[in-house]
């Protein structure tokens, strides 16, 4: 699968879900791409990311006012970030959007309420509590970081069976835990003392300095304090030359290495960030949290002190002091492991199994579905290219992802939907009866069973014609996304293949010289009419067709093979005879020489008695033809010359294609 992942640059714990969803998804051999949400809103990614840099390190609580009175809301993403979404899907024929915010899950709400589909979409809540508008937002699965989210999410009115619990993605740095001395070792921290983690989050941000200074009063010769700054460098020159002299303190910005710091560490000290807390729960470590910013980092806390998991201090005094007092033991730290019960587990391979199962229980038409345009784009006065932008918006609207590849001369179709349509889950393509046969030679020839759809537009179009395919290009687009199929039965005359007729003869020419209005209005008698003109010019081949072992042996002027059209069966429900196209069936029809006026009046008399078996018409109906002959003849199949001599066999590939119509 080819996975998108949309996460947001406003906090360190969406990235790192993002990239560990990633990583274990890749690690099976899956395509994925993580897009920054706040990179479709460009222009202002920018502004945006410095902004909430800015006002979350200097206006905290400021900033927290505003943000939790944007969290109880969800508002609908601009248009022109839809519009960017759209591109990138199409663009990229993504399979799976998988979000790690709010924000990119209303977007794929907004893309599916306007354009009515895309991939199979889930939201992965991150943070541990309900956020606004969840309920209602178009989104596939609810997947949650805790089982003990299920009911607040329940009650918020997202349905039951949209949620699913998996746990949160831990990177396998995290899971790979060592022993609390060898951890030490590799830090460089004296083995006996205690280690206090103290962790302001990706932007450094909170009461971090005054936390410091009354951490610090409670240390022994032989604790530390280490302090993560995140990328907040100015915070940690200020740390560092505030506390230069004192060894048991010491300063990191962004790191690598968080796994083996809760592992040395005895307690950790953070903000309310969602990831941190479940990589220490996992490690059995104890939690404290600072002073929390209002919106998700307060819901976090909330979530995990209101059950037990932790402690919270709102001033930096009080947050030192139950540090301390569960270090000394005064706080016991076990009733705090023992109510997390291990409930805290890696859920990277439980959301691997949440998107698999769905997307295999998922039925075809709800899939995104990649389909590849076959386009003749000279066939019918330009009639697709002039319109090609409305195609793609009906394929983009019916949950399709196009690429399309233009034909520039004979064979291409054929050799596109051979080498191409094993990548791809439905093939369309537009163009004359020509461009259809050699699309379905094309699916043949490579081996496919792909379902295959037709805009007609060229100058000849029996095949659309008999199937009731929309001349309107548009309404044909519609039709090919949206139909049912349909088995088309295929011919094959000396390995080259046909969907309409193979014929040779009298009225091979009239087939495609008759002019429409006379076609329309006389039928097939039409072409009787204008074959007669050719009645001096066409010599008759002696030929035997076998038919599923019946001989017919004669000089002919005139045989047609028919598979399917609106020509052929014109001509046999002329005779009484409809075509059925997926009986498995071919239909013969053979006109013997006249040898005099009489026996040509007699041939007239059986075409307008409607008399398919006359001595000098024959009709017959089957699944083998063996033909011999003298000498070279030419055939018209499809409306291409094919020019065959001695013996050969024609015969029929039944329900071979699937005609979308």
């Amino acid at each position: 699968m080819k996975i998108l992942i949309l996460s947001i640059g406003t906090g360190g714990r969406y990235d790192a879900a993002a990239k560990n969803i990633s990583d274990y998804f890749s690690e099976r051999g899956h395509i994925v791409r993580t897009v920054d949400y706040l990179t479709l809103a460009a222009p202002v990614s920018d502004a945006l990311k410095q902004g909430h840099a800015f006002a979350s390190r200097h206006m905290p609580h400021l900033y927290g006012i505003g943000r939790s009175i944007g969290e109880m809301s969800a508002p609908a993403p601009a248009k022109h970030v839809v519009g960017a979404f759209k591109a990138l899907l199409e663009s990229e024929g993504f399979d799976v959007v998988i979000c790690v915010h709010i924000s990119g899950a209303l977007l794929v709400s907004a893309y599916r309420t306007q354009y009515a589909s895309s991939p199979p979409s889930f939201f992965f809540t991150t943070d541990f509590y309900c956020p606004a508008g969840c309920a209602e937002l178009n989104i596939d699965l609810v997947l949650l970081p805790h089982a003990l989210l299920h009911d607040e999410f329940a009650s918020a009115g997202v349905a039951e069976s949209r949620l699913c619990v998996t746990g949160m993605p831990l990177s396998a740095d995290i899971l790979d835990s060592v022993p609390e001395h060898e951890a030490r070792q590799a830090l460089g921290l004296p083995e006996h003392g205690r280690v206090i983690l103290l962790c302001s989050g990706t932007l450094g941000v909170g009461p971090i300095r005054r936390t410091v200074m009354r951490l610090a009063g409670a240390l022994g010769p032989d604790d530390r304090l280490i302090v993560l700054c995140g990328t907040n460098l100015r915070l940690k020159r200020e740390l560092e030359l505030f506390n230069y002299n004192d060894t048991r303190i010491s300063f990191e910005g962004m790191t690598d290495r968080m796994s083996v710091l809760l592992d040395a560490a005895d307690i950790l000290v953070t903000k309310g960030g969602s990831m941190i807390s479940a990589e220490a729960a996992y490690k059995n470590l104890p939690i404290v949290y600072i002073d929390a910013i209002p919106g998700s980092d307060a819901e976090n806390v909330r979530f995990m002190t209101h059950r037990g998991f932790a402690a919270s201090g709102e001033t930096a005094e009080v947050v030192a002091r139950l540090t301390s007092s569960c270090l000394s033991g005064s706080l016991d730290p076990a009733s705090m492991l023992a109510l997390r019960c291990e409930s805290f587990k890696d859920g990277s391979a439980a959301i691997y199994k949440a998107v698999n199962d769905f997307c295999e229980a998922m039925p075809v038409e709800r899939r995104e579905r990649k389909l590849l345009f076959v386009m003749n784009p000279v066939a019918g006065k330009l009639a697709v290219p002039k319109r090609l932008s409305d195609i793609l918006e009906v394929f983009s609207r019916n949950g399709c992802i196009s690429t399309v590849f233009p034909t520039e001369g004979a064979g291409d179709a054929e050799r596109f939907a051979s080498e191409l349509a094993g990548d791809f889950d439905l093939v369309v393509c537009s163009g004359g009866d020509g461009t259809m046969s050699e699309t379905a030679a094309g699916l043949i020839a490579g081996g496919h069973h792909v379902p295959v759809g037709y805009i007609p537009c060229g100058s000849t179009n029996d095949f659309a014609e008999y199937h009731v395919i929309p001349s309107d290009v548009c309404a044909a687009a519609q039709l090919a996304v949206t139909g049912g199929t349909s088995p088309v039965d295929i011919g094959r005359l000396s390995g080259r293949c046909f969907i309409n007729a193979a014929e040779f003869g009298l009225f091979t020419r009239a087939a495609y010289s008759t002019p429409q209005k006379r076609k329309n209005f006389l039928g097939f008698y039409a072409y009787v009419l204008e074959g007669m003109k050719e009645l001096g010019e066409i010599k008759s081949s002696h030929m035997t067709f076998t038919v599923d072992g019946e001989s017919i042996e004669g000089d002919f002027i005139f045989g047609i093979v028919a598979a399917a059209s609106s020509l052929t069966d014109s001509a046999l429900e002329f005779f009484g005879q409809p075509v059925i196209s997926g009986d498995g069936l071919f239909e013969l029809v053979l006109i013997r020489q006249p040898s005099s006026p009489l026996e040509l009046e007699g041939i007239l008399r059986s075409l307008r008695m409607k008399d398919p078996n006359s001595s000098l018409v024959s009709f017959r109906r089957g699944r083998h033809i063996s033909v011999t002959q003298e000498g070279e003849l030419n055939w018209v199949v499809d409306g291409n010359l094919l020019v065959t001599k001695d013996s050969y066999d024609i015969e029929i590939l039944p329900s071979r294609i699937d005609l979308i119509c």
